[in-house]
């Protein structure tokens, strides 16, 4: 995973906003990567991408409050796994 990042770094074209599009990119369900961090309950996985979207001045709401196709934030996906 962080060597996508590096790589999105070098092609250096807009690289903020490509990388704001690789942390918000949906899979078929409509889960970014927040979503299945969330799922599995990775941790270093949520700090990192957390730590992604603030260095490039992605509004963290759009993290927390993004929804998949079937309407779940990561808290749901997060809340089920604890369970």
């Amino acid at each position: 995973m962080q060597k996508m990042w590096v790589w999105v770094e070098e092609m250096q074209v807009n690289s903020n906003e490509l990388k704001k599009k690789l942390l918000l990119a949906r899979d078929q369900y409509g889960y970014i990567a927040w979503h299945r961090a969330a799922e599995s309950g990775s941790l270093e996985t949520l700090e990192i991408l957390w730590s992604w979207a603030k260095e490039v001045g992605l509004n963290t709401d759009e993290l927390l409050l993004a929804q998949s196709r079937y309407e779940k934030t990561a808290l749901h996906m997060a809340a089920k796994e604890t369970m």
